[in-house]
């Protein structure tokens, strides 16, 4: 198999449905997992937090390069960057958790532990 064609298999992405935090109709973002670069730069350092703080906060700073695409445009009709999403996002924290909660969960590895959970 040709390499780029198993790339687009093997990274895991998920589109979220966010039309219930910012209303219109069919409103989205698309992401993707982190690689093992980014996740082990977000998280340097987040040693002495809690466990689920240092997740969020190494989701928060991944987040922008993670973001593939989004139904969000600014006022000129252009689409939203990674950050500029991110930070409309994180104006509300529940709507946030909950859309990195979704994110998380659509990762294979979520699946397994849970497969192994039970």
């Amino acid at each position: 198999m040709n390499i780029s064609d198993a790339k687009k298999h093997y990274i895991c992405g998920t589109k979220i449905d966010i039309t219930p935090y910012v209303g219109g109709e069919d409103e989205f973002i698309e992401m993707r997992e982190p690689t093992i670069e980014e996740y082990t730069r977000a998280t340097t350092g987040k040693k002495r937090m809690g466990e689920d703080e240092a997740a969020f906060a190494a989701c928060n700073k991944m987040f922008p390069d993670c973001m593939m695409r989004s139904s969000l445009i600014n006022d000129k009709g252009d689409a939203l960057t990674g950050k500029e999403v991110l930070d409309f996002l994180g104006e509300s924290y529940s709507g946030f958790t909950n859309i990195i909660k979704t994110w998380l969960d659509s990762f294979p590895f979520s699946q397994v532990q849970q497969k192994k959970e039970k």
